[in-house]
């Protein structure tokens, strides 16, 4: 009990903080445009770090996934994952937007994108 109890005491760093809520205004500022699609972050309540993207596409198509900014090791992440919580995307928050877009040009026949 105690090391669960300290693990969930433990605070990351304030300034590692502030830059985690920076990034997920940063996500949801505008929308983003990759390979037929439009993605829109929405902002979570309360900085809360989980919150729900929507995928657009010309074809009127509509798919949701989840994406958290989260800290890890000191270095800030995102990771997107399906709504059953399959993860498809983990990187570091500067090559996030990066990954997304060569991520939505892969084909059906390639696995996951993790880095």
């Amino acid at each position: 009990m105690t090391i669960l109890y300290n693990a969930l005491r433990t605070e990351a760093d304030p300034e590692l903080t502030d830059q985690k809520n920076e990034a997920i205004d940063e996500l949801a500022a505008k929308n983003h445009f990759f390979n037929n699609c439009i993605v829109t972050f929405h902002h979570p309540e309360g900085f809360n770090p989980v919150g729900l993207v929507e995928f657009s596409y010309k074809d009127n198509t509509k798919l949701k996934a989840y994406y958290t900014v989260y800290i890890q090791d000191n270095i800030l992440r995102v990771c997107l994952a399906t709504l059953d919580m399959v993860k498809l995307i983990d990187a570091n928050v500067q090559s996030f937007l990066q990954k997304l877009e060569a991520y939505s040009f892969l084909n059906d026949t390639q696995k996951t994108f993790v880095a």
